[in-house]
């Protein structure tokens, strides 16, 4: 890692605790939304009105940096739980590219593992354009059979599951083709052989394009999609299993953009940030005394009660609330936050920093509500991933250790109270917003933002949406084939990655950069006096604080 700053680890370190009262304050109020959330009556699987158009057909150039950096921390994802979250970046240094990865609940094996595979995929893409198509092809399968060689164990769970979901699908079509009896062998008949083939794909893929165009005529009778889930996750996994064809076609487009980013490069894995301890001590917290924390407004709070009475009906939020306490898992620093704050203590997060001077962190998944937030209040010109808008109360402030850096100290303290504190008024608006108009933004799945999207209304358009999934699906069951990688002995391939190789030079690029940077304001930085006091003040009637076009702060950003 040559000319990288240098951070001391953690062990040599004094970590600055986050003041008790705060802990209180903030995660209080993310367990209430996290549990309503997930009770919430109005919450449905639905999908996007609308659909971005493929990478290969836009002009925007930025657009495609950030989703090759997207897919490179897509194909490092590859736990079928996907507990394993990977961010990613790419930095400029003097002579090189530099890869930077963080991703959760690894070990340093395993991080060996990865960058021996990106490594491989990054040389593979940096050889020249074969005049004859046939070798182009043989490079793009080769690293289509990396990936997902890379990929197995979670292209395997996959692949169950579309079984499972079909297998659920048919026993649907038969208990709705009662109605019509004339169609029903004929369609169980196709339905069942479609089953069969797709458990033959554990080992190799292949597509029948009459049965896809059988599932889409199903799809078209919307009614019956919203009321058999197994047509939405069939959707689910069939989009998950064409984002690997998708990352090497964008690898491609990346290269005939950027060719530097394939000729000297360094990869680096940040080490994990260690997990935090549960803030949730003592006896559990009813939903009714949560409630209760977040405003001293006595009007408010006899008008959220009733509303939050109607929860209650819906399912026993309580019994919830007892079962987070109980489990008391750790906290932990998501791998976006991980990276920012690597980023922050080595030299900055200035564009200046970044391959052609795109500020981006890039991530296997959308963001988390948290996570967005973050990024919202915190003054930087990083940008990340749209979120799913799903809120985990596991979620972790990265850590302020002692010290004179920007981000260390009291410095440090300060910002991550005020943090704390603006995340908050966000948190509870949103509580109270879900109260009063029973609607979500939670998503059943959190692992795509391209197609799915929690919405009470829905128009006829999403049978074309569903159509133009489908018809992706078919292209990939027709190019995939598995057998290529879990067994193929495709030179030094293996389970373990590639042999290290050598790789060649870059120089940096310039565009145009940009700033989201917000400032943070005196009356906005309570003192640590006032953590432990009631903080309604922060909300009013439920507002959603905004924008307020705030300059950025000294801390080493452009001012606009």
């Amino acid at each position: 890692m040559d000319g990288l700053p240098t951070v001391s680890p953690a062990t040599q370190r004094q970590l600055i605790e986050i003041p008790p009262g705060l802990r209180r304050q903030f995660y209080y109020p993310v367990v209430l939304l996290d549990v309503l959330g997930k009770a919430d009556d109005s919450i449905r699987p639905g999908l996007r009105l609308h659909s971005e158009p493929p990478l290969q057909n836009s002009y925007d150039i930025e657009r495609i940096f950030r989703g090759f950096v997207d897919k490179l921390a897509l194909i490092c994802q590859n736990e079928p739980n996907g507990d394993a979250v990977t961010a990613a970046t790419v930095l400029q240094a003097p002579d090189k590219v530099l890869y930077v990865f963080a991703s959760n609940n690894r070990t340093k094996g395993e991080h060996a593992k990865l960058r021996n595979s990106v490594k491989r995929v990054l040389e593979l893409l940096h050889q020249k354009a074969p005049i004859a198509k046939s070798a182009d092809d043989e490079t793009e399968s080769a690293i289509l059979s990396l990936i997902l060689l890379l990929n197995r164990a979670r292209i395997k769970s996959y692949l169950r599951k579309l079984g499972n979901e079909l297998d659920g699908c048919i026993r649907s079509l038969s208990t709705t083709a009662q109605e019509d009896k004339a169609a029903e062998s004929a369609s169980i008949t196709r339905y069942t052989s479609a089953i069969k083939l797709v458990l033959r794909c554990v080992d190799t893929i292949h597509s029948d394009n009459n049965i896809v165009a059988d599932i889409r005529e199903r799809l078209v009778n919307e009614e019956r999609l919203h009321r058999s889930g197994c047509w939405y996750e069939f959707c689910h996994i069939a989009a998950r299993l064409s984002a690997y064809k998708e990352a090497v076609t964008t690898f491609y487009l990346a290269r005939d953009t950027w060719p530097v980013l394939f000729e000297d490069f360094e990869i680096i894995f940040i080490d994990p940030t260690k997990k935090e301890p549960s803030p949730l001590m003592g006896k559990a917290k009813t939903a009714q005394q949560l409630l209760r924390s977040l405003t001293s407004d006595e009007e408010q709070l006899e008008r959220y009660k009733t509303q939050l009475d109607s929860f209650q009906r819906v399912e026993n939020l309580d019994d919830n609330l007892q079962g987070i306490w109980e489990k008391a898992s750790k906290l932990t620093v998501h791998a976006e936050i991980q990276l920012h704050h690597w980023l922050e203590n080595t030299g900055g997060t200035l564009p200046h920093r970044f391959f052609n001077m795109y500020p981006y962190i890039g991530s296997s998944k959308p963001t988390c509500k948290l996570c967005a937030y973050y990024f919202d209040e915190h003054q930087t010109d990083v940008k990340v991933r749209d979120s799913h808008g799903n809120i985990y109360s596991t979620w972790a402030y990265p850590p302020v250790y002692e010290g004179d850096g920007e981000f260390e100290g009291k410095k440090g303290k300060d910002i991550r109270r005020t943090d704390i504190h603006r995340m908050k008024k966000r948190i509870v608006a949103d509580i109270f917003r879900l109260l009063t108009e029973r609607v979500g933004n939670r998503r059943v799945h959190d692992s795509t933002d391209r197609w799915q999207e929690s919405v009470r209304f829905r128009t006829v358009s999403e049978a074309d949406i569903l159509s133009d999934y489908l018809d992706n699906l078919t292209d990939i069951l027709e190019d995939m084939s598995i057998s290529e990688a879990p067994g193929a002995e495709t030179n030094n391939l293996t389970e373990d990655g590639w042999e290290s190789g050598n790789s060649a030079a870059a120089t940096p690029s310039a565009s145009q950069s940009f700033s989201s940077a917000t400032d943070v304001s005196a009356a906005d930085t309570p003192t640590e006096a006032e953590v432990d006091t009631d903080e309604s003040q922060y909300v009013q009637n439920g507002a959603l604080p905004g924008l307020d076009g705030r300059k950025p702060d000294q801390r080493g950003l452009a001012k606009p």
